[in-house]
């Protein structure tokens, strides 16, 4: 019986486990949202450089540079002068249903010249080997396969650091995004929130599902301590009216009946005062009630 109600009780945590795990991941994706806005308002702080003030940057300095792509720059595929080439791939998902992705099999991302404002600025791979391009301007499909990128005369921004070249400083490109500053500025910040809310979800749908778990064990277990004392109760009445001499539990108390009366011997929390029960006072007894059961006095 003890073993039924632990694994019953047991099972009605299953909705709190599952709400710690919404609360865990969610918690790990509020965390990733506020690095991403912290990282969106950062943009709004960084300067935005033109050929004349690149050239009076200091070095290791992160920067943007608004312009286009000058058509000095050479295709690499068709049109574009830097993609990413995708294979739209299909998967069983946990349900064993068909689904499909796009997996990147290659990227090209070489060096671009940017007409700004005020001269050209050569974008370079210093420091890393590619750039990320976001909000690609150009999508060519194929099928199964796909390239998205940019073609010289778009309107692109580029977020990088600036070092030190052997003829100047140079910008090495981190992001290389569609768009003007203010748009890619917002897109990111945009972001950030979507994913803020998100995980904000999550957390909340893990604290109510806590919560549920917990208030369900908790009735359950009220449930069954009355259920217990129901049990202790109706076996005391019993033996009384059958005059069954032996020990018997009732509300946590352990009473001894014989000879038609019951007396308190001690407590199931002290097993070793209820073997002892010679000499406990005789005052508490078991009288019987007009409706005839038996209450404790």
């Amino acid at each position: 019986m003890r073993r039924r109600f632990t694994s019953n009780a047991l099972l009605l945590l299953v909705p709190a486990a599952i709400g710690a795990i919404f609360a865990l991941v969610g918690g790990i994706f509020l965390w990733v949202s506020f690095t991403a806005g912290d990282d969106a308002n950062r943009l709004t702080m960084l300067p935005l450089l033109t050929a004349v003030s690149l050239e009076d940057s200091r070095p290791e300095r992160e920067v943007l540079v608004e312009g286009s792509i000058s058509h000095r720059t050479q295709p690499r595929y068709q049109n574009l002068v830097a993609y990413t080439y995708a294979e739209r791939q299909s998967y069983r998902d946990s349900d064993g249903e068909r689904r499909y992705r796009w997996v990147t099999l290659e990227t090209q991302t070489p060096p671009l010249d940017i007409e700004t404002s005020s001269g050209r600025i050569r974008i370079e791979l210093a420091a890393r080997s590619d750039y990320e391009l976001y909000n690609p301007t150009m999508t060519l499909q194929e099928g199964d396969y796909r390239y998205q990128g940019f073609q010289a005369g778009d309107r692109v921004v580029i977020q990088g650091i600036t070092h030190q070249g052997p003829e100047g400083i140079i910008l090495d490109a981190s992001v290389v995004a569609g768009g003007d500053r203010d748009a890619y500025i917002t897109s990111q910040q945009a972001e950030a929130h979507s994913l803020f809310w998100f995980s904000l979800g999550f957390v909340t749908l893990g604290l109510v599902l806590i919560l549920l778990g917990l208030v369900l064990w908790w009735r359950f277990a009220s449930f069954r301590r009355t259920e217990k004392s129901r049990e202790e109760r109706t076996h005391l009445t019993f033996a009384i009216n059958t005059r069954m001499e032996g020990w018997y539990g009732h509300d946590e108390n352990v009473f001894w009946y014989t000879h038609g009366t019951c007396y308190r011997a001690g407590s199931l929390a002290h097993p070793a005062a209820a073997s002892h029960w010679n000499g406990v006072s005789r005052t508490t007894l078991l009288s019987r009630s007009s409706t005839g059961d038996y209450r404790l006095y």
